[in-house]
């Protein structure tokens, strides 16, 4: 029994090797088959591709269309007329709220320009009403000194007429002895004696004669002239006195907002009407949502004509030009194009599903434009206020820093524009007037430029090769930062090209707003030819700040072409007050601001360390830096290195 068990075991043992091996062998010879037949092999791996990519995209499809249709019947399903204004209504709440606070950040930005716009306009009319008082004063001491020379010679005429009537008696009476001569009867030699001597006598007689009678007439001719001419002048010096008494009282007596002269001289424009506007602020809790965005339009009107205004004052008190002068020179930034959202969101009923996505989309984009209107505004603000945070409030009993302080800092500004034009080609120390740590204002504001002086700095020993080998890149000027030397800065935001012969006398608007969201499209357009490559490509005319960060000193605008004017804008973090060494390289024309302020208008055509240095005043936290290029030729390069002082015997 036990061995007719075990001879069935190994029986079976040995049919499943078998039929394994025979298995393992067609498996073997299938997949030799399938591996060695590439045709087969692709040939089934494409099919199955192809029909499975179907597939996925059969599902798709359908799984679209479905979601469509379904979505077009929720569009379509009707709503309840009561459901849909309770719908709509709460929409308009959610919205209602972000565009009040929208609305809210730009009637404050709109308060500080209009400050702004009234300072610079105040500073403007007192400076062209001193402009008219000192000339007034010169023609009034042109007037006197006429008058006494006037008066010198009228004095000298009567004393010329005096001398006339001494000669006239003496005259007289040499005419009366020479008459009483003839009357004595004369004896016959006597008579052959003096004949010859009468004679001569008659004969000097009739010329004095004649002479006085000459003398006479002109004197006669001339007395008339000489009265009327004296009394001509007597009246006109009567005029001009009593004009300037009472222009001055009138200057002195009223106010100088309301003095008509003030207003005339100025050419100031007609102020802005917000009256109405303000009482729609007022109440903007009241307003929906489409009323809110209609205020905001018309408050951006408003806001762009007061900073107009205050960079056109500002520019006309820079530049000692009229309000209308300087407001033609300046390129209009004018305000975007803002869509009828107010209008759109009245005239869409709600009847549907559908009707209430379209009423919300618009909702979106309504509250979207504001905050475009409310970053622009705040923008401007910040122009004007570039120590401002959006986060900070504002304090009432904060005063504005007034006519007297505006005035002051437009002298100071005046003068160092003035000293940076006539000065250009010397490295010159600007601390004085910026208010730097040297200067006797701690705080650096704008009294301190009233005392403040301009100093010519030592002529540099600096090598060019040296500062460039060794300068490095940066923004951040910190006690803790490792780089203690010159200072490349690397990191910009450019703009251009403007054409240079259209726009070379007007002042673009980055010079007055540096918006790095615009789009300006009053740009070169055309074909212009590329500076290096010399490929020629065609602009539309549409301009854009473009980010740029250098690995090396000297910058290249993105397009750089001839005949054109770029900008370049950056951000400089100090963290404290520091008196800086900057040394600027530019090709042809250039201006440099910092902070508002002119620190460089030259001409130079190529960069010389030493002859090109300014010290100058950064103040604590972010300042603003802003170049003007204007490039005839078609290469253009720009740089722009920083360093302090007290580094200089390290550079050596």
């Amino acid at each position: 029994m036990m061995n007719t068990t075990t001879d069935n075991e190994k029986r079976l043992r040995r049919i499943r090797i078998v039929a394994w091996g025979i298995a393992l062998g067609i498996q073997t010879v299938a997949i030799l088959i399938f591996v060695l037949n590439e045709n087969l092999h692709k040939q089934t791996l494409w099919l199955n591709r192809e029909e499975n990519d179907q597939r996925v995209s059969d599902v798709r499809e359908r799984s679209r269309n479905r979601e469509q249709q379904q979505a077009k019947k929720r569009e379509q399903t009707p709503l309840a007329k009561q459901d849909a204004q309770a719908l709509q209504a709460r929409e308009d709440q959610k919205r209602q709220t972000q565009a009040e606070k929208r609305l809210d950040r730009m009637a404050t930005s709109y308060e500080k320009i209009k400050a702004h716009e009234k300072e610079q306009l105040e500073v403007l009319k007192q400076q062209t009403l001193q402009k008219f008082k000192n000339r007034e004063d010169k023609n009034f001491q042109r007037l006197t000194r006429r008058l006494k020379f006037e008066a010198k010679k009228l004095d000298q005429m009567a004393k010329a007429d005096e001398m006339s009537e001494e000669i006239q008696t003496q005259l007289k009476k040499v005419l009366e002895s020479t008459l009483l001569a003839e009357k004595e009867a004369p004896t016959p030699d006597q008579m052959i004696e003096e004949s010859q001597g009468r004679n001569d006598m008659q004969d000097a007689a009739k010329d004095l004669q004649a002479e006085v009678d000459t003398l006479s007439r002109k004197l006669e001719a001339s007395e008339k002239p000489i009265n009327e001419e004296m009394e001509k002048l007597l009246g006109r010096m009567q005029d001009d006195s009593q004009r300037f008494s009472e222009l001055a009282e009138e200057i002195a007596a009223l106010p100088v907002g309301s003095s008509k002269v003030a207003e005339h001289l100025a050419e100031t424009p007609a102020s802005v009407e917000d009256s109405a506007l303000m009482q729609q602020l007022a109440r903007k809790d009241q307003l929906s949502t489409d009323e809110l965005y209609d205020t905001a339009v018309a408050l951006e009107k408003k806001l762009t004509q007061r900073y107009e205004n205050a960079q056109a004052a500002t520019l006309a008190a820079l530049r000692k030009k009229t309000f209308t002068e300087a407001k033609d020179k300046l390129a209009t930034t004018g305000t975007s194009d803002r869509p009828e959202l107010g209008k759109e969101l009245r005239d869409q009923t709600v009847n549907t599903v559908g009707d209430l996505n379209k009423y919300r989309d618009t909702l979106d984009r309504t509250v979207s434009e504001m905050e475009n209107m409310s970053a622009r505004a705040q923008n401007r603000m910040r122009q004007v206020d570039p120590q401002h945070t959006s986060t900070a409030k504002p304090k009432a009993s904060q005063p504005s820093p007034g006519r007297d302080i505006a005035s002051l800092d437009m002298q100071r500004k005046q003068k160092l524009m003035s000293v940076s034009h006539q000065q250009r080609s010397k490295s010159l120390d600007l601390t004085g007037l910026m208010g730097g740590a040297n200067s006797s204002s701690e705080n650096g504001d704008a009294s301190s430029g009233q005392s403040g002086q301009v100093k010519a700095l030592p002529k540099s020993e600096l090598s060019e090769k040296i500062v460039v080998a060794r300068a490095l890149p940066g923004r951040r000027f910190t006690d803790e930062a490792l780089r203690k030397g010159w200072l490349y800065i690397d990191t910009w935001y450019i703009i251009g090209p403007w054409d240079l012969r259209e726009y070379k006398s007007t002042v673009l608007p980055p010079e007055t707003e540096i918006d790095l969201d615009a789009v300006y499209t009053n740009g070169k357009s055309g074909r212009i030819r590329l500076a290096r490559s010399h490929k020629l490509i065609d602009v539309d005319g549409k301009l854009q700040w473009r980010f740029h960060q250098s690995d090396k000193l000297f910058v290249r605008p993105p397009i750089e072409t001839g005949d054109a004017i770029y900008f370049a804008y950056t951000e400089l973090y100090f963290d404290q007050q520091r008196d800086i060494l900057v040394a600027i390289g530019i090709d042809d024309n250039s201006k440099v601001w910092i902070n508002d302020q002119v620190i460089w208008s030259s001409n130079v055509n190529t960069w010389e360390l030493g002859t090109s240095l300014r010290k100058v005043t950064f103040r604590k936290g972010y300042n603003r830096v802003l170049i003007r290029m204007e490039n005839g030729a078609p290469l253009m390069d720009f740089s722009l290195v920083l360093c302090p002082p007290e580094a200089l015997p390290d550079e050596g």
